[in-house]
């Protein structure tokens, strides 16, 4: 169930980028990410206002957090670009890897 934030509180979110970022990482269930070629992080903390799905954008070398708003129809893209992103690098890392046939190495 998503949490409605009101807009006094959204107002803070927006205001201080790197407090939220402190907010964000020091919350309890935070797992921090060992981020190897990414330096940001996308994070739905199930949050919504106004009607919009709230995201959370962490960029991690300048310990700042933005807010992401995302109406449903934004967020159905938004998931769409992601899935065939993630299944064009899925596609690249099986065409790359080192292939051993049976017998190979014998």
């Amino acid at each position: 169930m998503a949490t409605e934030i009101d807009q006094f509180k959204l107002h803070a979110l927006f205001a201080n980028p790197s407090e939220f970022y402190e907010l964000m990482v020091n919350r309890k269930g935070y797992i921090p990410k060992q981020v190897v070629e990414f330096d940001a992080e996308i994070v739905a903390p199930e949050w919504s206002s106004m009607g919009c799905v709230l995201l959370c954008l962490m960029v991690h070398h300048e310990r700042k957090a933005y807010v992401v708003m995302l109406d449903s129809e934004a967020l159905s893209s938004m998931r769409e670009s992601l899935e065939q992103l993630q299944v064009g690098l899925n596609m690249a890392q099986l065409i790359t890897r080192p292939r051993f046939c049976f017998g190979q190495g014998l």
